[in-house]
């Protein structure tokens, strides 16, 4: 497993207020192998158009994209 550059875990963008994180595909996964090898708890979210609209009339939704450890662009 290579090393991962945190700072490019971190770089996100943002769409109607959901976080969407801007990383590559192969640092994504290197970051939730790691995760897995040291059975830390997470949760992914594909925050697609519906949900990110849905998101602006509620916030427990919106709460909850924005808490995920990852949000990755689906679509």
């Amino acid at each position: 497993m290579s090393n991962i550059d945190n700072r490019e875990l971190k770089s996100k963008t943002y769409i109607l207020g959901i976080r969407v994180n801007n990383v590559s595909k192969d640092r994504l996964l290197t970051a939730i192998e790691k995760k897995i090898i040291q059975k830390k708890n997470f949760y992914i979210v594909t925050p697609n158009p519906e949900l990110v609209l849905a998101s602006t009339k509620n916030k427990q939704l919106k709460d909850a994209l924005n808490g995920a450890d990852f949000a990755i662009p689906d679509g």
